[in-house]
């Protein structure tokens, strides 16, 4: 101003394209969208085809959204791409800054995430079925040897190994022991029936003796058989005193008496 009157108009222009540059040095994504908007509504700068876009009224949608001096919205571009923006408005020119990220990565570390739990989940799946898999046929395996076992005789049953599970291995030892218990009744019986055996033979052998003697000794056929079955009373009395005392040792006197009775009554 020289006098009142304007002397000398000083203007300044700084290209968009410096503009842009230091907001491409700003991004932390080559996807983000940083634009700046002047009080005009009009596009300053944008690295987003600046070309086109520069000196262009922003959209609607921006504009509504921007009244204040900062804030978060979404909303879809002049490009048609659907972007979260965050903004905010600068004291000293009044112009927004605002910066767009597309909603497809806004929201890919999220899907990511999805992702990743879903294959952990699909690999825990598998896994858990493989481990239970493994553990049916170990636990399958003696339940099948426990059910042919049940299928087969004594004589030729094989205990199972032990499985370290505590039912299998304590009906294991349950059959084990049950199969020594048979093994040692049969083993009794057996001593019986060879005792039985033992003493049938020598019973027929007294009776056979008994029976002759007696033939020699008889002078008809009824004195035969009253002397025969005398002695086989008192050879049945002598069993009785010798079952009363489980086949210990038995008194001589009592065993005399009682044999000798049938002899006695019959005179």
């Amino acid at each position: 101003m020289s006098d009142g009157t304007v002397a000398y108009l000083l203007d300044l222009a700084i290209p968009t394209e410096i503009i842009a540059t230091i907001m491409r040095s700003q991004l932390r994504h080559p996807e983000w969208l940083i634009g700046v908007t002047g009080n005009d509504d009009r596009m300053i700068a944008r690295n987003w085809e600046s070309e086109r876009y520069v000196g262009k009224r922003a959209s609607d949608a921006f504009i509504q959204n921007t009244r204040g001096d900062e804030g978060v919205f979404q909303a879809p571009t002049l490009d048609g791409v659907d972007v979260f923006t965050a903004y905010t408005r600068s004291k000293l020119t009044g112009w927004r800054v605002g910066t767009g990220i597309p909603i497809n990565i806004f929201e890919a570390p999220i899907y990511q995430s999805l992702f990743a739990l879903a294959g952990i989940g699909i690999i825990g799946l598998c896994c858990s079925l493989g481990f239970s898999y493994a553990y049916a046929r170990i636990i399958l395996q003696p339940a099948e040897e426990l059910r042919k076992l049940a299928n087969v005789s004594r004589r030729d049953a094989q205990l199972p190994r032990m499985t370290g599970i505590r039912e299998f291995d304590d009906v294991v030892q349950i059959l084990g022991k049950a199969f020594a218990d048979l093994d040692d009744r049969d083993r009794h019986q057996q001593t019986l029936v060879d005792e039985l055996n033992h003493r049938a033979k020598n019973t027929l052998t007294a009776i056979q003796a008994i029976a002759h003697q007696t033939y020699r000794q008889s002078k008809s056929w009824e004195e035969f058989r009253n002397n025969f079955e005398y002695r086989l009373m008192a050879m049945a009395r002598s069993f009785d005193l010798l079952t009363k005392s489980d086949l210990r040792s038995e008194d001589l006197r009592e065993v005399i008496t009682e044999c000798s009775k049938p002899f006695c009554e019959s005179n």
